[in-house]
């Protein structure tokens, strides 16, 4: 086949032309350019037959025709870095690259080069994305994908109560499963889950998340069948999902309701094996076996949630006969076990299922800890960065040392935290301010200690009432409107935990202040004990990086958005910015003002 073959399909008309070489579009100011010089750029000599991947792909040409004329009408061309990153992303492939790193900053539009891969290497593939909202917007945005989602999220169609859904269906069959007997749905045909799953399996994108997918890879495997390519946004916290994918918990209530007793705290892990196999196992048996055989909704959940566990102990007790796993209990006496690392297990449990991978974020940081970190040492990898094109002078970061934020420095160094974040008030009367502070109860203090005057306070106390306090907080308004109430300034909220998936655009933040430097508690042993393994020290640092730039990016998440950020904790100069400033993205340290002083915050 040759390149000019596919550059001579017209477009269709319901798709808006693309913007020829040298015209502007793709709605950034930026040079865009025609999708079809892209094949061009595949291939050298686009007159001759080329005999090359994916040219000699006889399905090549199909599958790019086919595509083509389904891109969606505000699809209208890519900017020159998007062209330049699809480029390079194929061409990596095409050099037998494994899985492709994209280090994309926030705005550089990732998703829709992704998906122009998507359509020239792969017919069928799998985005991966943690949030519902991001799984919705996939969706918006190409309405040819399909969002899939754990049973749990779809009704049954004749259980007599709502609460009732396809995980409840799980005991008796799999409803996938040609031979299924669904307590609810008594015929496979009936149950929403198997409808929505047959439309993902037959979509040319199938959105899910980690959990979903790792669930489907190591089970069922279905979703993966013939799909060459899984493409994974903010790829940088797999790690961390795997870790509590394959942590193990075995709860208070259920050791009591089965009548056996926790090891003693400390045990080793052979002894911990011992009484997972020899007491906790048996015990787990002897109870789903004395269930009533019925249609009971809390004895159905019961039986499914033993088997669950009685699979997952077996699994356990081998694994964690090894040294890289930590014992824990929880404030109920919850016995948990967590591997340290997961590198082990990421071949199993991940890469042997799909033949390319593409892990975007905009805060990899560093490719190679993640190479060693997520086991995949013996794949061949590549990395695309996309250049950073919101303007400089929108993204501000201040870095003014007011106090080292310690637990031995606590009582000096709260007290100047609050008056450095009354200062900046001072500064912004004018405008809404977010201030991350990592802990709880820093978060409770600064509320109660630097509160500037009329301004409201937003603070949150646990994960159930997070999202309605940060959407109140979006909302007000006080301050802001030309006629508001005389004296009244833009509210403040004081942030424990608002690092990832939440966005603060235009006037709902134009501040940003991270009072505290996000490094992984100590006090977790999982943490403690994988900065003391292989590669500890590089890890610990890769961590604390990607979260301290998430927080200074919530406020800023367009080329014409602005926001203004603080990092106020000494710290972050005497050892970030002086021992592991190579860790720092480029675009983002030649934000950094290191010239701001305690003077200028009026102090």
């Amino acid at each position: 086949m040759s390149v000019t073959a596919v550059e001579s399909q017209p477009s269709p008309p319901s798709v808006a032309p693309f913007p020829q070489p040298g015209m502007k579009g793709g709605g950034s100011g930026e040079g865009s350019l025609d999708f079809r010089a892209l094949l061009s750029s595949l291939c050298p000599d686009p007159a001759a037959e080329c005999q090359s991947w994916p040219c000699a792909d006889p399905q090549w040409e199909g599958w790019f025709k086919n595509d083509w004329r389904g891109w969606p009408e505000w699809v209208t061309g890519f900017r020159d870095h998007q062209l330049h990153a699809i480029v390079e992303i194929v061409d990596a492939y095409a050099r037998g690259a494994d899985v492709v790193f994209l280090d994309a900053p926030t705005g550089a539009g990732k998703t829709l080069v992704a998906e122009a891969v998507r359509r020239l290497i792969s017919k069928a593939s799998v985005y991966v994305c943690h949030s519902l909202g991001l799984q919705e917007q996939m969706v918006t945005d190409f309405p040819y994908a399909a969002v899939l989602k754990g049973r749990s999220n779809y009704p049954t169609q004749t259980a007599p109560f709502p609460e009732i859904t396809c995980a409840d269906c799980t005991l008796t069959g799999r409803p996938e499963a040609e031979d299924a007997e669904c307590t609810w749905c008594p015929e496979p045909a009936m149950c929403s889950y198997v409808e929505v799953r047959k439309k993902a399996f037959e979509a040319s994108v199938a959105v899910t998340n980690t959990a979903y997918l790792l669930a489907e890879a190591n089970n069922v495997g279905r979703l993966l069948g013939g799909r060459e390519l899984v493409i994974a946004d903010e790829a940088d916290t797999l790690e961390a999902i795997l870790m509590g994918t394959a942590e193990f918990r075995v709860s208070a209530g259920i050791m009591r309701k089965v009548g056996v007793e926790a090891p003693k705290k400390g045990s080793h892990s052979p002894t911990i094996a011992k009484w997972m196999t020899g007491d906790l196992m048996p015990a787990l048996k002897i109870r789903r076996a004395k269930l009533p055989r019925n249609d009971d909704v809390e004895v159905i959940r019961e039986r499914y949630r033993l088997t669950r566990l009685i699979d997952r102990v077996a699994e356990v007790a081998e694994e964690i006969l090894g040294d890289g796993w930590v014992r824990d209990y929880d404030r109920t006496e919850s016995l948990i076990l967590k591997p340290v690392q997961v590198d082990t297990i990421g071949e199993d449990w991940v890469w042997q299922h799909a033949k390319r991978w593409m892990l975007m974020s905009a805060t990899l940081v560093s490719t190679d800890e993640m190479v060693e970190s997520l086991g995949m040492a013996g794949m061949k990898a590549e990395t695309v960065t996309v250049p950073m094109t919101f303007p400089i002078e929108n993204r501000t970061i201040h870095a003014v040392p007011i106090a080292a934020m310690t637990a031995a420095n606590k009582e000096e160094a709260w007290p100047a935290m609050a008056k450095a974040v009354k200062g900046i008030q001072e500064l912004h009367p004018d405008d809404k301010i977010l201030v991350h502070t990592v802990s709880y109860e820093l978060a409770k203090y600064l509320s109660l200690n630097a509160r500037g005057e009329g301004r409201a306070v937003y603070n949150y106390n646990d994960s159930t009432s997070r999202d309605q306090a940060v959407q109140q907080f979006k909302d007000d308004r006080r301050g802001l409107d030309e006629f508001d109430v005389e004296g009244r300034r833009p509210a403040i909220m004081f942030a424990p935990s608002l690092d990832r998936g939440f966005d603060f655009k235009g006037d709902e933040a134009r501040v940003v202040v991270v009072a505290k430097v996000p490094y992984p508690y100590l006090g977790d042993q999982q943490v403690s004990a994988r900065l003391h393994a292989r590669g500890g020290q590089q890890w610990y640092t890769v961590q604390t990086v990607r979260s301290l730039i998430q927080m200074t990016g919530r406020g800023v998440r367009s080329a014409d958005d602005w926001c203004t950020s603080y990092i106020l904790d000494s710290t972050f100069l005497t050892k970030l910015w002086k021992k592991d400033k190579r860790l720092l993205p480029k675009w983002w340290r030649e934000a950094v003002d290191t010239g701001t002083t305690r003077r200028d915050l009026g102090l």
